[in-house]
């Protein structure tokens, strides 16, 4: 597999400095890449930035009974414990109000939140607690309708006031009727659903993503510093300076003693790799089996996590923010360019052909006198 690497569109970006007799500063050339790089991802509903998330809705539980110490935020469960998944995104219907869950301590004591408690010392009082959100992936934007296990559709989308609403002045339990996606109290974004549920239940949610950040330009010291050796999948280094935040970056491996450049440079790479785990300063591990190789030099950079119909469009866009910005080249034709660049990449972003039939059937409408009315 191909890949267009963060090193690429910084180097093309030193080239197209050069051919404005321009020198720009390191700084400068990731700025506006980083900034193509998030506005191109936000700038359409690309297929290859969707994923798939499974929720899973635990049951509720209203066994036993509680006390509770306002003092020490302590509520204690007599007669039964609570479930494992209670904590962080757990609250009880206990008391007429919708009480937030701060920790669980243990299989008998919980500690509310701060103000979301009932604000007084209670005594063997009945309670239902239950899920009150689901933490959604880091990089989720925005989703459509989840799919429930037997329907289509997994409750109504609802606004998150509404959905606190409800919780507030229909406290009960049942089938998912509405949900809503917002934020948690740790500002995360999540799923909301209600009532609390009555059973074990999942739903699957497609969401538009945010593509993998870029950290690893390949172009200072650190990223391609030292040489290696390569046996399979383990790679050991000499003078390497590796860390753990390199893990899912790519490893592009030179043939020779020259830093490895992308395809259209000097001493293009031999071969390139993600890099599934880092075990110091001086060990890695590749997700795939690498070319045998000994003390050969190498370059770590984080590959684009864009569909190949946009890395022109990547490119285009960094040119004209750093043109803007720097005042590289005529600023009216680079974001002309980047318009045409943006059109054709929409225009490519259709994977899903859909087969035509010459002489295929097609409706046909008829006269309302022609139809039949007894």
């Amino acid at each position: 597999m191909r890949y267009l690497a963060y090193s690429d569109v910084f180097s093309g970006l030193e080239e197209f400095c050069r051919g404005h007799g321009s020198g720009q500063p390191g700084e400068a050339i990731r700025l506006a890449i980083l900034d193509a790089y998030d506005e191109v991802g936000g700038a359409w509903n690309w297929t290859w930035l969707e994923d798939v998330f499974r929720l899973h809705l635990n049951e509720s539980q209203d066994d036993g009974t509680v006390d509770y110490v306002h003092s020490t935020k302590k509520l204690t469960l007599s007669d039964s414990t609570w479930p494992s998944w209670v904590g962080k995104g757990s609250s009880l219907y206990l008391n007429d109000l919708v009480c937030d869950v701060e920790s669980r301590d243990s299989d008998t004591e919980l500690t509310l939140d701060d103000d979301r408690n009932p604000g007084e010392d209670l005594s063997g009082e009945s309670y239902t607690v239950f899920e009150r959100w689901i933490e959604l992936p880091d990089d989720f934007v925005s989703t459509k309708a989840p799919m429930a296990e037997s329907f289509y559709r997994f409750g109504t989308p609802s606004s998150l006031d509404e959905i606190e609403r409800m919780h507030r002045w229909r406290p009960t339990t049942g089938e998912i009727t509405h949900y809503a996606v917002g934020r948690n109290p740790d500002a995360a974004m999540a799923f909301h659903p209600y009532p609390a549920s009555n059973g074990l239940a999942t739903a699957d949610i497609v969401y538009a993503k945010r593509p993998r950040a870029l950290r690893f330009c390949g172009h200072l010291p650190d990223h391609y510093a030292g040489t290696i050796t390569v046996a399979g999948t383990a790679v050991t280094g000499s003078g390497t300076a590796w860390t753990s935040a390199m893990v899912g970056s790519l490893l592009r491996i030179s043939a020779n003693a020259n830093q490895p450049t992308g395809l259209e440079g000097a001493n293009p790479y031999l071969e390139e790799i993600i890099i599934s785990a880092v075990g110091g300063a001086e060990s890695l591990t590749l997700a795939d089996s690498g070319t045998t190789a000994e003390a050969v030099r190498a370059r770590v950079t984080d590959p684009v996590d864009l569909g190949r119909c946009a890395w022109t469009l990547l490119r285009r866009t960094a040119e004209r923010n750093l043109g803007r910005a720097r005042g590289v080249g005529d600023a009216r034709l680079q974001a002309a360019v980047a318009r045409d660049a943006f059109l054709e990449a929409r225009g490519a972003n259709n994977p899903n052909r859909a087969v035509e039939t010459a002489g295929g059937q097609r409706a046909v409408s008829t006269r309302l006198s022609r139809r039949y009315n007894p």
